[in-house]
Parts: C-alpha cells; sequence; structure tokens
C-alpha cells in the first residue's frame, strides 16, 4: 500500500490515492502504526480537496475512517469531530436514513461509552435501532447496536439488562448467513465481563477465551486482543485467580508495548 501510495503521487491518480490511503489508514488503525495512519488520511482529505470531493461520500467515509483511527489511538475529542463532520454529510445525501447513519450512531455510541457518556451512548444507540427498523438494514447491524446496548447497560450495572441484549444479539447473529467476526468477538467479550459481574466465572473465561481466538486468528495480536485480555484479565482478579490475572495483564502489557514499538 506504501508502494502503491507513492506511485500515486508520482502519476498524479488521486482517485487511486484517496483509495489506497483510506485502506492504508485502515491497516495502520489495526496495526496500532497511528502516526502512519494520520498521515494516510491527511493525503486522503488533500485528495478530497482537489477532486472536489467535500461534501460528498467520498469526504464522509474518509472522516469515519479517520475518526476510528482516533478512537483506537485514545483521542476521543478529535475522533467526535470527525464523526460528526461525516454525521451532516450524510444526512444531507439521497436516502440518508440507511445503513450509513446507523453504522456512524453506532460508532458514535462506541466512543460515548469508552467515555463512560452513557446517556449520549443510549441516544446513539436508539437512533440507529430506530434507523435499522424504518430500513431493514441486515441482521449483523442490528446485533452490533443491541451489543452496544448491552455495554450501555453494563456500564451503569443493569448487568441482567446487559444480559437480556446480549442474548438477543447472539440470536440475531445465529440468523444471518456470515455475521462479522470482529462483531461476534466484541459480543463474546462483553458476555464475559457480564457473565463475570454476575458471578458466572467459569461461562466468563470460555467467553473470553472464544473471544480472544477470534481476534488473534483473524486479526492478529492487534489493541482489540489487547482490550480483550484486559478484560478477561479483570475477571480473573473478580473469580480470586490473581495469578490467572496477574498472566493476562503481563501479556497484554507485551503485546501493547510491541504494537507501539517499547521495549518491557
Amino acid at each position: 500500500m506504501i508502494s502503491g501510495v507513492s506511485t500515486a503521487e508520482r502519476e498524479n491518480d488521486l482517485e487511486a490515492l484517496l483509495s489506497i490511503c483510506n485502506e492504508l489508514g485502515g491497516y495502520s488503525r489495526v496495526a496500532a502504526k497511528f502516526d502512519q495512519g494520520e498521515l494516510a488520511f491527511e493525503k486522503a482529505l488533500k485528495a478530497v480537496d482537489i477532486l472536489n470531493l467535500r461534501g460528498t461520500e467520498h469526504e464522509a467515509t474518509t472522516m469515519l475512517n479517520y475518526a476510528t483511527l482516533f478512537v483506537h489511538s485514545n483521542r476521543p475529542d478529535e475522533a467526535l469531530e470527525k464523526y460528526r463532520i461525516a454525521e451532516v454529510i450524510y444526512a444531507g445525501l439521497d436516502k440518508a436514513n440507511d445503513y450509513r447513519i446507523a453504522a456512524l450512531n453506532n460508532n458514535m455510541a462506541s466512543l460515548h461509552i469508552k467515555k463512560h457518556d452513557y446517556e449520549k451512548a443510549e441516544k446513539c444507540a436508539d437512533r440507529a435501532l430506530e434507523i435499522i427498523n424504518e430500513t431493514g438494514t441486515d441482521g449483523d447491524e442490528i446485533a452490533v447496536t443491541l451489543s452496544l446496548k448491552a455495554q450501555i447497560f453494563a456500564g451503569v450495572g443493569e448487568y441482567e439488562k446487559a444480559l437480556g441484549e446480549l442474548e438477543k444479539a447472539e440470536a440475531v447473529y445465529a440468523s444471518v448467513g456470515d455475521p462479522g467476526v470482529m462483531h461476534t468477538a466484541v459480543t463474546d467479550a462483553t458476555f464475559g465481563e457480564v457473565l463475570g459481574k454476575l458471578g458466572r466465572f467459569d461461562e466468563a473465561f470460555a467467553r473470553y477465551e472464544k473471544a480472544l481466538s477470534a481476534v488473534s486468528k483473524n486479526f492478529g495480536e492487534n489493541q482489540n486482543y489487547v482490550s480483550v485480555l484486559r478484560g478477561f484479565a479483570a475477571v480473573k482478579g473478580a473469580a480470586g485467580d490473581s495469578e490467572g490475572k496477574s498472566k493476562l495483564a503481563d501479556e497484554a502489557d507485551r503485546v501493547e508495548a510491541a504494537l507501539l514499538g517499547r521495549t518491557l
């Protein structure tokens, strides 16, 4: 992709540059190469300007991807700024109340959850569900939203309600031919957290192990893998397994250091 960016710049192929930079930015997010990703998205936005694509879906897609990079690099305010730009653009397009707006609201809900602003998160998740119900968006996005609702309930300590949302999400995934691996992994990790809070530790451990396996197999030891390890460690600690907690926390530190180019 880096070679492709150089070729597109040399040949002044701005359409290709825009596409490749979005792909490179997404890869950089997963690989925790955040500076590289930011540079890629800035190049993409320059291409958007030159091609006179401001206010179009091309800009909205770039802003959405850029925001997600900021979420993963722990820059929530900058992420929210980009999400809001995308939101305004999508709202002005034809057929605005479609899967794009639902997905955007789910992304914003996830961001508000990270900031522990559960009231705003719930408003975004409810808006996503409203759009999904209006437009018949595919089941995968419904399950994502239900999983987010579960995280919101868990965040305010309503674990039985959270479990109910997760069970509904899992039923939806079962009806979908090929649900997204990352989506189901997040649901499994949330199951682990909630079951741990309810004292159902063996079930919680199984869910975390399932989530770790899915992320590792499909995406490698990335930042999502680190997040699952830390959640798993917390539940091990709650179960009184201090050795297991320490082992998982140490593994999370090792992987995160490797992602960020540090040594322990």
